[in-house]
């Protein structure tokens, strides 16, 4: 799984696993699109890291969370959900992570 893969990060990283022949779940808002070309072994998910309740953890060898509001002008706008992106959602995604072993 890779939270944030249609950031710009994301996106050179999916590719190049999706290279290794890795099976790629990516969990992305989209709000700035989605850049990935169509792959049989990838899927796309339209998700909110802060609410992944509708996201199944089973069948996950690695999670590498890229989600988070990442430049400054963003975080000045909107504290709150700066905080609750990057830091909540990370602390959420550990915690049910470590309890999907």
């Amino acid at each position: 799984m890779v939270t944030g893969g249609c950031g710009y990060i994301g996106t050179v990283l999916v590719n190049r696993l999706l290279a290794a022949h890795c099976e790629v779940v990516v969990v992305d808002t989209q709000w700035f699109g989605n850049h990935l070309d169509a792959h049989p072994r990838l899927s796309v998910l339209l998700a909110d890291v802060r609410d992944l309740t509708s996201v199944s953890f089973d069948g996950f060898d690695s999670i590498i969370h890229l989600a988070n509001i990442a430049n400054d002008p963003s975080v000045d706008l909107n504290p709150l959900l700066s905080w609750e992106v990057n830091v909540l959602a990370t602390y959420q995604l550990a915690s049910r992570a470590a309890r999907s072993v």
